[in-house]
């Protein structure tokens, strides 16, 4: 996902017309490359809303958010407005994303843990995560990591955060290769991703693949 104002909105239930509540949705192996930087004031990070943003409209429940890696401007997570609602089940584990000016921080709350335990039913799961440029690193739960800079992280070849590349995996020297939760390298699969859009036409990132031309069509 690419080019892009923000990454995704979500919403919890229908805020217009009775809905069920949103429940066990899984974000995982994706790529998001720069996010909010087309439409932002260059060199102001803090433009924009959060790369994933979700409404407390009716909080989500059981959502796992895990091996992304994001390029982005602005806020990485914004849970919310009021917090009345918390959203329980919440998972945020083994991505990559740069801290910008706030981080993760809802629409009452500050940066960090504060916004978590306030959007968040306890327990709520978020490890080894690794955050770019990150201020304070107390604000957030232990077991996550602070990387100085682009460099610190160890990609094969990234060469700034809007996320220009052409290989998105860690290097083995990388401090966090193989460093995840489940003993994987955080951040995203590059070889699953690139298999699975292999042939994808518009926007993929292996070799573009034209549509068939139609075959025995009939028109009327």
């Amino acid at each position: 996902i690419r080019h892009a104002t923000h990454g995704l909105q979500m919403l919890g239930q229908d805020d217009n017309n009775p809905s069920q509540l949103t429940m066990r949705i899984l974000i995982k192996n994706n790529l998001w490359l720069n996010i909010g930087y087309p439409y932002t004031v260059p060199g102001d990070q803090g433009s924009g809303r959060g790369l994933l943003y979700i409404s407390d409209v009716g909080a989500i429940q059981d959502l796992t958010v895990e091996h992304d890696t994001f390029f982005h401007s602005g806020t990485v997570l914004v849970p919310g407005d009021t917090g009345l609602n918390k959203g329980v089940g919440f998972t945020w584990r083994n991505n990559i994303h740069s801290h910008n000016e706030y981080g993760v921080l809802g629409g009452s709350s500050s940066p960090g843990k504060a916004t978590l335990n306030k959007y968040f039913a306890v327990p709520y799961g978020y490890a080894r995560n690794v955050m770019i440029a990150n201020p304070s690193p107390q604000l957030y739960p232990p077991d996550n990591f602070n990387a100085p800079n682009l460099a610190a992280v160890g990609f094969t070849n990234v060469t700034d955060l809007k996320g220009s590349g052409t290989d998105y995996s860690l290097l083995p020297t990388s401090p966090y290769h193989k460093a995840g939760t489940d003993g994987t390298d955080i951040g995203i699969d590059w070889i699953k991703l690139k298999s699975a859009t292999v042939t994808t036409y518009s926007g993929g990132i292996g070799p573009t693949v034209p549509p068939s031309s139609p075959r025995d069509l009939t028109v009327r």
